[in-house]
């Protein structure tokens, strides 16, 4: 067979424009599969990020009650009894300081996720022993208090969170 230059020009001609036609874009599969692929590492990225921010949270609960627990240490050194929640506590926000005016601590501070909820401070028959908890989100804390009976972790209020106790040293 031979080739004349016409039927050569129309010979690469259609290998062209078909390479070219086959190249133009993804096919409905390609897009569906990439589509589930991105959204199924996104929904691992949300997680793990929900997850790290509720840690961040807990965190930062755990280190208000060690600063609060040594302001209350700072306070019975100086007065010989632990602060009266009903008239030496001050709420959310405010100054735990001393009739003399010392500052213990300058800014009681606050549950990160709601900013008006105080810790939980209460002191014993005169005040010679105390216990302050904050209710922690992660449910399977290493820290939280276990009920004695059962060994599962003791419920908040609200009942999706878990307690974490300090108290005066023995």
């Amino acid at each position: 067979m031979k080739y004349t230059d016409q039927s050569l020009k129309h010979s690469i001609h259609t290998k062209l424009t078909s390479s070219r036609i086959s190249q133009r874009g993804f096919t409905l599969i390609e897009l569906l599969v990439a589509v589930a692929i991105i959204g199924i590492l996104s929904s691992f990225l949300i997680s793990s990020f929900v997850g790290a921010r509720q840690r961040a949270r807990d965190a930062e609960r755990k280190s208000d009650l060690r600063q609060i627990q040594a302001a209350v240490e700072f306070f019975k050194a100086d007065s010989g009894t632990y602060p009266d929640p009903t008239s030496d506590m001050p709420g959310c926000g405010g100054t735990l300081d001393s009739a003399t005016g010392q500052v213990y601590l300058k800014q009681l501070p606050c549950d990160p996720l709601n900013k008006t909820e105080k810790y939980n401070y209460t002191c014993g028959t005169g005040c010679n022993t105390y216990t302050i908890f904050a209710c922690i989100e992660n449910t399977k804390d290493l820290q939280a208090v276990a009920d004695p009976v059962t060994l599962q972790p003791v419920k908040c209020a609200d009942n999706k969170r878990v307690k974490v106790i300090v108290s005066n040293p023995s």
